[in-house]
């Protein structure tokens, strides 16, 4: 190695842009790589901190030489850090950076020291703590070193010790700490002009016109960050420059994440695949270091049907970012034991992730995290819970690299200020698979892409996902027996098994019951519809929702809501139960929403007071209150039938679409729309002001 370095214009006065940081920073290397004098024994004082110095740097430890020698600027602000009464706290990302700071910074500090000429003599004693929490240590053991951290921070600035804290989470830093320095100083990251100043110490015979050309010939600056960072050494053991650059080309390539969009995998998307791309995209940038964390949506509540893919998404994010999936939920939690175990448990996962980072965490069953407002037997239990799942997710939103997800199947329960922004950034409501999406998963899952599975996706449409993937094993274990390969027979007798095939007059009956909701809210709605679906387990409509701001609106949402059975009754003569049941049926939903217009929203005839009822209330509602909703209802059934009983044809004609295509996208419902309505606007005013003017 040589005792100086060459005079060639330095690259890195590109990365630092200042004179003066690079001078500080080319003379700390020399330092470095100037040998070591042996501890002298007639100087017991200095033997602990020259005893660290003895042995070599390894070229990841040059490069993070480099890099904190970036951190602190200039040889100014490094004597500061040295003064007593400093507080000097350092930001690392979580992973090899933290493993560096521990290993290198108690070898690299001494040699600070010396080289800015302090002596311990002279009164100067430099404080360094590095927080880490070991993986294999039980959460009450993570929190008690970070217990220990937080007290070194305090105790040292209490004896007025100059103090140096590195973590990877920002709250590990005291708020005595955070008074003397407000923001952490941040480890910049491996660069090419940082690469380039390493070679001119270790390959110094290359010649002054190469370093361009090796600047070109090296990885990006994003390449960079992402190798693993043991390979610098390997890389650096070539014979010259050019041959170092060609190695780090190749490490990185083989490093580079693989160009599978796992995302593809998941269907049932629909609209919120770009607000998926656009925070993957972001968690990218911040790891390529263009953008900061606290700019970026990192966390987001994905809801939906059962089965309609919400975990399966989780593990596709993870694997699409390159990044481990940390994954637990309120059960997984909750069996740890009493209230303290399982709030313990909450936090042992979430110190997991943090120790991953970059990492998705992802938290199943959220809807388990009622309401605080609820009155119960057990509403202090859950009011405690729910309090510290807010502590958890503030404090993961600080913490640099930790995407949450959280699922539910019933947004609407969940605990308020957990969805708000900040806490979960984003709601991504997933749905069950279109046609083609059930096809791609009934091919993935058999592992043949070319077979015909046409009749099969036909039969499942408006199953979950998780059918379609139940029934592709169950073909897959019949070809199994059979000895032979998989065919599109297979699967059909496989879906036979969980979707008898619909009699004609029971697809019939499904069909038109879809269609008088569409009627309805072609002709009522302000916005159409996005999607409707008809198969053997029923059918639905997807965005048909009003904006529930007037009481027309509200009146106009419970008529379509109800429309369905009154299609049922004018063309068939009967209503079936599809019409009601749970309460997510059109009956259960037109109803609660009839409830809460009146008991809180103060409209359609209520009392200007604020009295919600609750589901276990609704059997025992006062007589007035359940009269008073009941006419609601009947008014708004009275004006569904009368719609469909004056646009027969119309429904005739949205039926018979409804049978040939089984599926309509926002596209072809627009479509329909303007022909079956061509001035809707003007009849859905008629339809309200005639049928539902309040009495």
């Amino acid at each position: 190695m040589p005792h100086s370095l060459p005079t060639t214009s330095s690259p890195l006065k590109e990365l630092f842009n200042s004179d003066r940081k690079v001078a500080f920073a080319e003379k700390f290397l020399r330092h470095l790589m100037e040998p070591c004098e042996p501890p002298s024994a007639s100087d017991p004082e200095e033997l602990d901190d020259e005893q660290a110095e003895m042995s070599a740097f390894s070229i990841e430890t040059l490069a993070f030489a480099l890099r904190f020698a970036h951190l602190l600027g200039d040889e100014a602000a490094a004597r500061r850090m040295h003064e007593d009464g400093s507080c000097t706290l350092v930001q690392v990302r979580p992973g090899r950076d933290l493993v560096l700071a521990m290993a290198d910074l108690p070898r690299l500090l001494p040699r600070l020291s010396k080289f800015l000429g302090l002596r311990r003599r002279e009164g100067v004693r430099l404080v360094a703590r590095v927080d880490a929490s070991s993986r294999g240590a039980s959460a009450s053991e993570r929190a008690r070193q970070h217990q220990r951290f937080r007290q070194t921070q305090d105790e040292a600035i209490s004896f007025g010790d100059p103090l140096l804290a590195v973590a990877a989470d920002p709250a590990a830093f005291t708020s005595v700490a955070r008074t003397i320095c407000p923001a952490p100083l941040k480890l910049p990251p491996v660069s090419c002009a940082l690469i380039l100043e390493l070679l001119r110490i270790t390959h110094p015979e290359t010649e002054e016109r190469s370093w361009w050309a090796l600047h070109d010939a090296l990885p990006s600056d994003d390449a960079l960050r992402r190798l693993d960072g043991p390979l610098l050494t390997p890389a650096f053991k070539a014979a010259t420059a050019a041959e170092v650059a060609q190695r780090l080309m190749n490490y990185s390539a083989a490093c580079a994440p693989k160009q599978v969009r796992a995302l593809d995998r998941v269907q049932g998307l629909g609209p919120i695949r770009p607000q998926l791309d656009r925070l993957l995209a972001g968690f990218s940038n911040w790891q390529s270091g263009e953008a900061d964390w606290s700019a970026l949506n990192t966390s987001a509540l994905v809801s939906g049907p059962t089965g309609c893919g919400k975990t399966m998404l989780a593990r596709a994010v993870a694997e699409e970012l390159g990044v481990p999936l940390v994954a637990t939920s309120y059960a997984e939690c909750q069996k740890a034991g009493h209230l303290g175990q399982m709030l313990a448990a909450l936090d042992e996962v979430v110190l997991e992730a943090i120790s991953k980072a970059p990492c998705v965490l992802f938290i199943d069953e959220m809807d388990s995290f009622t309401s605080r407002g609820t009155n119960h037997q057990n509403s202090e239990y859950q009011r405690q819970v729910v309090n510290a799942m807010l502590l958890q997710l503030t404090r993961l939103a600080e913490t640099s690299g930790v995407m949450v997800l959280a699922a539910t199947n019933h947004p609407d329960v969940i605990d308020p200020a957990l969805r708000r922004a900040g806490r979960l950034d984003l709601h991504l409501r997933m749905r069950y698979p279109d046609r083609a999406g059930i096809s791609a998963i009934l091919r993935d899952t058999l592992g043949a892409p070319d077979l015909n599975v046409t009749q099969g996706a036909d039969l499942l449409l408006g199953s979950s996902g998780a059918t379609a993937a139940s029934v592709a094993r169950s073909a897959l274990g019949i070809a199994r027996q059979l000895g032979r390969a998989v065919t599109s027979d297979d699967i059909w007798h496989a879906a036979l098994e969980v979707a008898p095939v619909a009699a004609t007059d029971q697809l019939e009956r499904i069909a038109i019951h879809e269609a008088g909701h569409l009627l309805a809210a072609f002709s009522l709605l302000p916005t159409l519809p996005t999607r409707v679906v008809i198969g053997p387990f029923g059918g639905y409509i997807e965005g048909a929702d009003a904006p529930l701001l007037t009481e027309n609106n509200i009146r106009a949402a419970i008529t379509v809501g109800l429309a369905g059975r009154a299609a049922e009754q004018v063309m068939l003569g009967s209503v079936s139960s599809g019409a009601g049941g749970s309460e997510h049926s059109d009956l259960g939903v037109a109803t609660r929403l009839a409830l809460d217009t009146v008991t809180k929203m103060g409209l359609l005839g209520g009392e200007l007071f604020w009295a919600p009822v609750k589901s276990d209330q609704l059997v025992s509602l006062p007589e007035q209150l359940r009269a008073h909703v009941v006419g609601i209802l009947d008014e708004a059934h009275r004006a569904a039938t009368n719609l469909i009983a004056e646009n027969t044809q119309s429904l005739e004609f949205l039926k018979n679409t409804l049978l040939e295509h089984r599926e309509l996208e926002a596209d072809r419902l627009q479509d329909l729309a303007s022909r079956v309505f061509p001035h809707s606007t003007r009849l859905g005013r008629k339809i309200l002001d005639t049928h539902l003017k309040p009495k």
